[in-house]
C-alpha cells in the first residue's frame, strides 16, 4: 500500500478517527504531526494488545493442556509466503527519526524490518517453546479447501 491510496471506507476503522483528531489538534495548535504505520508486530512486548504473539501463546498453551499438536489452520500459500513484519525496535527507530528530521513533518511513514518471516519457519519454533508437536497445513490430495465470500464485491484491495 502507498499512503497516497484513499481510505477504505467499507467499514469503520478507528485509526481514521485518531488521525482526524490528531490533524485537527495540530492545525489548531500550529504544530506538525507524523504517523508511523508498522506492519504486523510479532514479539514479546508487555501490554501490547494488538501483538499477535499473545493469542498465539494462548493457542499453544491450550494445545499443550489438551495434549494436541499446534495445528496451523490455514493453507500452503500462507504457510510458505514471506510476510512483512515490524519489530518494536524498528518502530522506535522510525519514530525517533521522524521527530528529529525537520522534513518529516505532516507525513505518514510505513515501516517493516524486511526480515524473511514465514509461518513455515516460525510455527515449529512456537510449538517447540511449548513442548508440543507442530502441524503444518494439510497437503494431502484429499485436503478440503474452501473459498469464503466477503461482504464486499470486489473485496478491498482485491
Amino acid at each position: 500500500m502507498e499512503e497516497s491510496d484513499p481510505r477504505v471506507t467499507l467499514e469503520p476503522n478507528f485509526y481514521y478517527n485518531q488521525e482526524d483528531a490528531l490533524w485537527a489538534w495540530c492545525r489548531k495548535n500550529s504544530v506538525e504531526w507524523t504517523i508511523a504505520m508498522p506492519s504486523a508486530i510479532l514479539g514479546a512486548v508487555p501490554d501490547a494488545a494488538m501483538n499477535v504473539a499473545f493469542p498465539l501463546a494462548v493457542y499453544a498453551a491450550v494445545s499443550k493442556h489438551l495434549g494436541e499438536p499446534l495445528v496451523y489452520t490455514s493453507d500452503i500459500t500462507s504457510w510458505q509466503n514471506t510476510v512483512a513484519m515490524s519489530s518494536a525496535m524498528i518502530n522506535a527507530y522510525l519514530e525517533e527519526w521522524s521527530v528529529l528530521t525537520p522534513t518529516a513533518g505532516n507525513q505518514k511513514f510505513n515501516v517493516v524490518d524486511n526480515s524473511a518471516f514465514t509461518w513455515e519457519q516460525f510455527w515449529p519454533k512456537l510449538a517447540g517453546w511449548y513442548g508440543v508437536e507442530s502441524q503444518g497445513p494439510d497437503m494431502s490430495k484429499d485436503a478440503v479447501f474452501t473459498e469464503r465470500e466477503t461482504a464486499y464485491d470486489p473485496p478491498p484491495r482485491g
